[in-house]
């Protein structure tokens, strides 16, 4: 897996967890309902933009922003690998409609 979309659960000052039970549990035939967060891992090279390409910085996302986010280095996503590196960070969508 190289990318995929989420929603931000939590932001913190060099990480942001996200949803990612639809990654984990995408082919499964019996899904289980626990949900999964994933750690992405923050460093000085992420790139932070929105859909437009515009740049943007970590204080411009906030928990509940549909976001594309793209690994570093392409890598399966499972139950035990939920933490990982980000090239980038995109913002779709300020807010998903409950």
């Amino acid at each position: 897996m190289s990318s995929f979309n989420t929603t931000i659960d939590s932001i913190s000052k060099n990480e942001i967890v996200v949803n990612c039970s639809d990654v984990i549990n995408k082919g499964k035939k019996q899904a289980n309902s626990i949900g999964y967060l994933c750690t992405v891992d923050i460093n000085k090279s992420t790139v932070f933009k929105d859909i437009s390409d515009n740049p943007l910085t970590l204080e411009d996302f906030s928990s509940g922003n549909l976001i594309r986010i793209v690994l570093s280095t392409p890598q399966p996503i499972s139950e035990k690998n939920r933490r990982f590196e980000v090239a980038e960070i995109i913002l779709i969508k300020d807010k998903v409609i409950e």
